[in-house]
């Protein structure tokens, strides 16, 4: 206890000291444990299901004859079938929607759209989850399609939708004005392989909620396959067994007369691991990089404080040393002295850790980030003891080092130092200070190149207008809506809205850019040359109609838009998009050219116009070949409705919504975003990965800044005489401050050497994170070596001023 409150009393009298190394510690621990706890959450949390080390995602693969392999991913219904009939070495299967369509919720209070995950019936009992009210699905209710109408719904919807009501159960609902009977509700927390499911219903009830070929069609892929593998098989008799099975699909089912000369093969990995997107992974794992690169920073100041501090009571311990007391009982109090030093640092941690989670929450993009939810992230508390237990360690050790580097031979030369010469040597500290400019400069070489590849995504044309424009999203469902009765409804919504005060045009589409659900077909060019293997060329497709291009600002560059005669009953049309031109009509003018469409039509489409590129799937790819289509021809159910507004779009949503019920009063609109916050939205996962790693590198040079000031100023303090004999022998403030400098900044510039080292080796592993930045880029890398360097020489110039200001009587009369 005594050394404890000695250990107090010694904080007390050095507050600059302990404040500085408890904030340190408690940035560092805070920062790690924010992100590590997001990490565990994401990469290293185990699946909520039933021995969940045993499940794989199983995918199809195309090998080309000539090319490495290309995996598909998706399953079609007839080649799950067969799948099942092999020996495929699986003790389960089962198939699931992974991108769950969201359809019309109606028989409520207010129409709403739920997510629907279509499921095959051994779906629950592979997962071993069961209903929490009610049943799962039976095995005959996913036998003949269309013939067993139940769902089951997510605990979350029957509370917030029905009130908890156990009564749902063996009632109806209505999906896209489909009856359904709610046979079960599942557990809290559930939401499906997707993690986004509200509804799920059989895998036969696919045709009347999508189309008819849906089970039939050999290469309607639209559907994932899990399975569970054979206790004691090992990995090299399932992969065996995996691709016997392959072959025997290949047999049955051939795909050449779709994709050319390929064979099929299969492959597997696990579910934890399939579940995150790579990028998301990416982008993880170099975060998890930059604050482990923080946590040491902050391990290597803490060191160089201490070291600093118990240089200046080397003498102390030499005087207690030579007075009697015994070396354990120094390194005692020196323990107690570090351990509480960090105790008080990890409590701070904590603090700024949860303030950390509230900020990372709120930096964090708005809706699901693939499969990571921050909204649900907590503190993770085996990862805040590591990172204290790794400082704390890193402090203890350093601070009981004194004592053991002290024999007692050495005794009478430390006692007849000077705590100032003691304090002059920076040896060790030096280098630390070396160590921590490197790491700084590495992860502000990794922000550096983040940021500019941040701010070329932004400024990367687009190819449309975002200003002014309002996008909601209505489906029209098969049941409910006749073709012809879906086509009038869209016309109709398109006028209204166009006649509201304050709209300034109104359009339809079945898909926007940067929305990534284009639809991908073949398309086939009317006398082109091809040979029997080559299946066409895929393009996405748009059904759109005649103000949609002047709505979002995508320019004409040849021909015409559509006309209000392009219906049913004209001739069919198309209008490509200038990257379509570029690769199908390099040399000629693709104007009046013939083209064939797999959309479920034989018809021949004129092109009757070329418009400029927008990006479709990300602002960072390319522009694709792209076809749009008149949607009074080709018809789509699901459509958004685009209002260019004169003021904030968002001001019109109520009048939209209104527009819609006047139609429809059961028909819900979903997915409201105006243009802007789509634009945002695709880039949000880079704004944040960047926001993050700028604010590791900006508090690494923070804390190289510190250990840079600390040592510099310890430096001067130690060296008063000597600058006061110098100033009296007649060297001026300014040579004084040049000397002091220049020891600061020899430190910094081997860290600067050091670190521009590693950088150009580390920053190699975020090449798929850059967009049209190099990671060696060379103006990146020279202006934060620049930057940090000012930092450096900043924080040693501070200390310099005062060495000049030292007067010369009163340092020689001190010493």
């Amino acid at each position: 206890m005594n050394d404890l409150r000695y250990a107090l009393r010694s904080l007390r009298k050095n507050p600059g000291f302990a404040v500085v190394a408890v904030i340190t510690l408690a940035l560092g621990i805070a920062a790690n444990t924010v992100i590590f706890s997001a990490v565990h959450t994401v990469l290293l949390r185990p699946l909520p299901y039933d021995r969940p080390e045993q499940l794989r995602l199983v995918q199809p693969v195309l090998q080309p004859t000539d090319a490495p392999p290309d995996t598909l991913g998706w399953w079609s219904y007839p080649m799950y079938e067969l799948f099942q009939e092999t020996d495929h070495g699986f003790s389960e299967l089962a198939a699931y929607t992974p991108r769950p369509r969201a359809y019309n919720l109606s028989g409520v209070d207010a129409p709403t759209r739920v997510r629907v995950e279509m499921v095959s019936a051994s779906y629950f009992p592979l997962l071993g989850v069961e209903a929490a009210v009610g049943r799962t699905f039976l095995p005959e209710e996913n036998v003949t399609p269309g013939q067993a109408p139940v769902a089951l719904v997510s605990h979350e919807l029957w509370q917030r939708q029905y009130g908890a009501d156990s009564s749902l159960v063996d009632r109806t609902i209505s999906l896209n004005s489909i009856p359904f009977t709610v046979v079960g509700v599942l557990p809290p927390g559930f939401a499906g392989l997707s993690e986004q499911a509200q509804v799920w219903v059989p895998m036969m009830m696919a045709p009347p909620l999508t189309f008819a070929n849906r089970l039939r069609g050999a290469t309607s892929f639209w559907h994932f396959v899990v399975g569970r593998t054979s206790v004691g098989r090992t990995e090299a008799a399932q992969e065996s067994r995996l691709q016997a099975a392959a072959r025997a699909v290949d047999e049955q089912l051939p795909l050449q007369d779709a994709f050319g000369d390929v064979r099929l093969a299969f492959a597997s990995r696990s579910l934890a691991e399939a579940r995150i997107d790579p990028s998301v992974r990416a982008a993880l794992t170099v975060l998890m990089g930059a604050v482990a690169f923080v946590l040491l920073i902050v391990c290597v100041n803490v060191a160089n404080l201490l070291l600093t501090q118990t240089a200046k009571r080397r003498r102390e311990l030499g005087v207690k040393l030579a007075i009697g007391a015994r070396r354990v009982q120094i390194i005692r109090q020196l323990f107690i002295e570090s351990t509480t030093l960090a105790l008080l640092g990890g409590a701070a941690a904590v603090l700024v850790a949860l303030w950390g989670l509230d900020l990372l929450r709120s930096l964090a993009p708005t809706a699901a980030w693939q499969a990571v939810e921050f909204s649900e992230l907590s503190l993770n508390a085996p990862v805040l003891v590591f990172n204290f237990a790794v400082a704390a360690l890193v402090g203890v050790v350093i601070g009981v080092l004194p004592a053991l580097r002290t024999p007692e031979r050495e005794l009478d030369a430390v006692l007849k130092e000077s705590s100032r010469s003691l304090a002059s040597r920076v040896g060790a500290r030096g280098v630390l200070v070396s160590v921590q400019v490197g790491l700084a400069l590495v992860l502000l070489a990794g922000a550096g190149l983040m940021l500019e590849s941040l701010a070329r995504l932004r400024s990367t044309p687009l190819g449309f207008e975002t200003e002014g424009l309002l996008t909601v999203n209505v489906e029209l469902a098969r049941q409910a809506y006749p073709e012809d009765e879906a086509i009038r409804f869209l016309d109709q919504a398109a006028r209204r809205l166009s006649d509201l005060p304050g709209v300034e045009r109104a359009t339809v589409g079945n898909c926007l850019p940067l929305a990534g659900h284009c639809d991908r077909v073949r398309m086939e060019i009317q006398g082109e040359a091809r040979g029997p293997d080559e299946p066409g060329h895929e393009v996405w497709t748009n059904m759109i109609d005649g103000e949609y291009f002047r709505t979002l600002g995508i320019p004409l560059q040849a021909g015409r838009t559509f006309q209000p005669t392009d219906r049913i009953e004209a001739p069919r049309v198309a209008i490509i998009n200038e990257a379509a031109a570029r690769a199908y009509w390099p040399d000629e003018n693709p104007i009046g050219a013939r083209i064939q469409l797999s959309v479920g039509w034989d018809d021949w489409a004129e092109v009757v116009g070329v418009v400029g590129d927008t990006r479709i799937s990300s602002v960072a790819a390319e522009s694709r070949p792209g076809v749009y289509l008149p949607y009074a021809q080709w018809f789509y159910r699901s459509n958004y409705l685009v209002v260019s507004t004169a003021g904030d779009p968002l001001a019109y949503v109520d009048a939209v919504r209104q527009v819609v019920r006047d139609l429809d009063p059961n028909l819900p609109i979903w997915d409201v975003q105006t243009m802007r916050e789509r634009v945002a939205g695709a880039i949000a996962p880079t704004r944040f990965s960047t926001t993050l790693l700028a604010l590791a590198a900006g508090l690494a040079t923070l804390l190289a800044a510190v250990g840079v000031f600390g040592v510099m100023a310890f430096n001067v303090a130690g060296r008063t005489r000597e600058f006061g004999m110098r100033m009296a022998l007649g060297a001026t403030a300014p040579d004084v401050v040049r000397l002091v400098v220049r020891q600061g900044m020899r430190f910094t510039l081997a860290g600067l050497a050091g670190g521009l080292v590693t950088a150009l080796i580390l920053t190699r592993f975020l090449t798929t994170q850059l967009y049209q930045v190099r990671p060696t880029d060379p103006l990146t890398l020279g202006t934060v070596s620049v930057v940090l360097g000012l930092v450096a020489l900043t924080a040693a110039y501070l200390p310099a001023r005062r060495a000049a200001t030292i007067d010369p009587v009163e340092a020689l009369r001190e010493e």
